[in-house]
């Protein structure tokens, strides 16, 4: 017991030691004492940002400095510069008369008696005006805004150059506000703007009526796109809707193979079957801040007589029947399940072969078909719908070959919407083999529904020899009838008799990541016609899309398998 006292005695000597040398080292003191970091809550109230936090044992005053983003860096992480600083004895404080639509951020620290605490770095807050500006459109060197006119009078505007190299000062009159929009012009391509609206006759903080930043596109070079001499800007030579029929146009599109024919953003081109084609041709809406050129067709285009045509293209262009033109609602209105009868293209006894025909960014409503071969040695090889917007389709059919051996090898719609479908295709008869694409589609109210038979399911192709590819497409139901009979449509309606949708299983059907939703299929003396393959949504339209009767198809919830990957891109979930 004595030895191991001694031991003990060293060791506490030791350690004493040991504690005494490292007391006497200056270098190592440690740090004072600090206080605690005060951590505020921000809430703004108009463009006034009240910061309240707890008040800190032992600090006598508060220090805040408020910041505001100016920029970013390469990386795209804001820049923030300091904006107002104060030093204040207790919460809470209030900055006010902060500029609008701007970004702000605080570091606040407690001071007091020779002791404080770290900065505490709040998130990031933003001061938004409730402008009425509810759009801006632009082009290379022009912009259209938009506003709503129940706020203050918007009178003038400011429009500068985010680098500083010019500022357009713009009046609005009186009745330019209550049309709820202008257009300027003089903008220089590819530069980033910012607008600043205001109220009053001067421009400041207490007159300000919102801002928007903007980039002008970069401007179209046509003849890089289509070779020179092998274009027709017709945006700002002529005011006829009837310019496409014209013969100065005609002799145009005969002389020049390739040519491209560039359209004024909504204005109303009238067509019919005088309008066809012997060489290649393109039809394109170009930079534009009123949308899509617009077709109003009475009668479809055609391929002259015995011509060979490479390609005939649509881009931008919306088309609709004059029948459904010229009735208010129609497309909401409208029983017949022929659409008022017209087509977009249709030849009978031509013999004319187009390679390809491509509709990209269109939209296309009430035709009883959009293409259409009546006899058989006519035709289009290759039809594509990319991007389409499709509405109002009767029962010719979207593609027809009218059950002759018309020429058609290939017909894709990718990423597109259609509803109001009485039938996509009907292919009973064809020169050869034809692939059947759709990628990326969502349906609704397609086809029509019916009790009365199958002869007018989605896909009728009958004994023809047609491969069915359908990859990441989302399929709803039915498009009503009166009485479920498959004569009268109730457009925008889903059916509840069930879906009619490929009648001849001897079809070669590949499906994968497609979907319907809970619909039936049609039951016609016991017996249904559905798409094998299919999975089950396991929701409603209604409960699957956000207003489908309002031609909102967005998907609404994550529960569904599809909900990033299915359906039109536009409408997927991020």
């Amino acid at each position: 017991m004595k030895t191991n006292k001694f031991f003990i005695k060293y060791i506490m000597l030791g350690l004493l030691i040991g504690v005494g040398f490292t007391s006497c080292n200056d270098d190592d003191l440690g740090e004072a004492p600090r206080l605690f970091r005060p951590i505020p809550t921000l809430e703004n109230n108009g463009n006034k940002l009240t910061a309240t936090w707890d008040n800190i044992l032992g600090a006598t005053s508060y220090e805040l400095i408020l910041y505001k983003a100016n920029g970013q860096d390469e990386d795209e992480n804001d820049i923030f510069e300091e904006y107002e600083k104060v030093t204040v004895s207790s919460s809470p404080y209030v900055f006010e008369n902060l500029e609008w639509d701007e970004k702000y951020m605080l570091k606040i620290k407690a001071l007091g008696t020779n002791i404080q605490s770290e900065y505490y770095e709040s998130d990031d807050v933003s001061i938004v005006y409730p402008t009425s500006i509810t759009e801006i459109r632009t082009i290379d060197v022009a912009i259209l805004l938009l506003w709503t006119t129940n706020g203050n009078p918007i009178t003038s505007l400011k429009i500068i150059a985010n680098d500083g190299s010019e500022t357009i000062d713009v009046e609005v009159s009186e009745e330019e506000f209550e049309s709820g929009r202008i257009e300027v012009t003089g903008l220089t391509p590819e530069t980033s703007y910012t607008i600043y609206a205001y109220s009053g006759e001067e421009q400041s903080m207490d007159t300000y009526e919102g801002r928007l930043r903007f980039t002008t596109a970069a401007p179209e070079d046509f003849e890089a796109l289509y070779g020179a001499g092998k274009y027709l800007d017709l945006r700002s030579v002529s005011d006829s809707a009837e310019v496409l029929q014209s013969a100065e146009i005609k002799a145009q599109m005969e002389a020049i193979d390739g040519l491209a024919i560039i359209l004024r953003g909504g204005f109303e081109y009238k067509v019919n079957n005088s309008v066809s084609f012997k060489n290649s041709v393109t039809f394109i809406t170009g930079l534009t801040l009123e949308g899509n050129a617009v077709f109003v067709q009475s009668g479809g285009m055609q391929a002259q007589s015995g011509a060979t045509v490479d390609k005939v293209r649509f881009e931008k262009i919306n088309f609709i029947s004059d029948v459904a033109y010229g009735t208010e609602d129609y497309l909401r209105e409208n029983q017949d399940a022929g659409f008022g009868g017209r087509q977009v293209y249709n030849v009978n006894g031509s013999n004319s072969v187009i390679n390809t025909m491509e509709f990209v960014n269109c939209r296309i409503e009430g035709y009883r078909a959009i293409v259409r071969f009546q006899q058989a040695g006519e035709g289009i090889k290759n039809i594509l719908f990319d991007d389409c917007t499709i509405n109002g389709i009767g029962n010719q059919a979207a593609v027809t070959t009218t059950n002759l051996a018309g020429i058609v090898q290939n017909v894709t719609f990718n990423n597109s919407t259609l509803f109001n479908i009485v039938m996509l295709c009907d292919l009973r008869a064809s020169e050869s083999q034809v692939s059947f694409n759709i990628t990326d589609c969502t349906f609704c109210y397609a086809p029509i529904e019916t009790t009365a038979n199958a002869n007018t399911p989605l896909l009728r192709v009958g004994s023809n020899d047609v491969v069915i590819n359908i990859s990441n497409s989302i399929f709803g139901p039915s498009l009503a009838t009166v009485g479920s009979a498959g004569s009268l449509v109730e457009t925008y309606t889903a059916g509840t008799a069930g879906s009619v949708m490929l009648a001849d299983q001897t079809a070669t059907v590949a499906v994968s990541n497609s979907y319907k939703t809970n619909f039936a299929w049609a039951d016609i003396n016991d017996k249904t016609y559905p798409i094998l393959g299919l999975a089950e949504a396991g929701l409603s339209e209604e409960n699957l899309f956000a207003d489908p009767q309002n031609e909102d198809f967005t998907i609404t919830t994550s529960a569904f398998a599809g909900s990033r990957d299915s359906g039109a891109i536009k409408w997927r979930m991020p």
